[in-house]
């Protein structure tokens, strides 16, 4: 069984007990979701680095071939993980326990950020997630555009630097994972 995210372990515990069966094997995307899957109880094996890829070479997940796999996610996201396991032999059953929903972002939200970036050089934002990232450039004010590009980004993975440079950011740093510690110190390393 492969979780994706800590939602994904939270939400699939709400809605039924999680309980590992013998001989059973769950891995997790990332060191929060293993943790949250600690926390519930549940001992889970994560991957050093932490993303699809991570978790696609991890041993566990090498010869699956006539094996079954629960994937237990959300809808969206990259749906790298399912077409990979299936191309390697596995049965992929997918369970999408919650969904990923934009937030509107309030007007005085947008005027406080509006407030930091009047010195956007000293604002960095971390990025972990793509979607996140679209969902909060599609709603941002056109007053905002030309500052908001001009923050330094911590992105989580080259991937994510990837989406930042598309969507127009040049100042970007790529942090070891998604852990906060990582994304600060990389900040500190490109920016400080």
């Amino acid at each position: 069984m492969l979780f994706t995210s800590p939602n994904a372990a939270r939400a699939a515990a709400a809605l039924r007990h999680l309980q590992v069966a013998r001989r059973q094997t769950l891995l997790a995307v990332g060191d929060g979701t293993r943790r949250a899957l600690q926390r519930l109880g549940v001992d889970a094996v994560s991957p050093t680095r932490m993303d699809s890829e991570g978790l696609l070479a991890m041993p566990a997940l090498r010869d699956i071939a006539g094996g079954s796999i629960g994937l237990v996610t959300a809808p969206g996201g990259r749906n790298r993980l399912g077409p990979a396991l299936q191309s390697r032999g596995a049965e992929v059953r997918r369970a999408d326990v919650y969904e990923r929903t934009p937030v509107a972002i309030p007007a005085a939200r947008w005027q406080a950020l509006a407030n930091v970036l009047a010195t956007p050089q000293r604002v960095v934002l971390a990025l972990s997630s793509a979607e996140a990232l679209e969902a909060v450039l599609r709603q941002r004010p056109a007053n905002l555009e030309k500052s908001l590009r001009r923050v330094a980004v911590a992105a989580a993975s080259e991937r994510l630097a990837q989406a930042a440079r598309d969507a127009g950011f040049r100042r970007i740093a790529i942090a070891a994972d998604a852990r906060p510690a990582s994304l600060l110190r990389a900040t500190a390393n490109a920016f400080v």
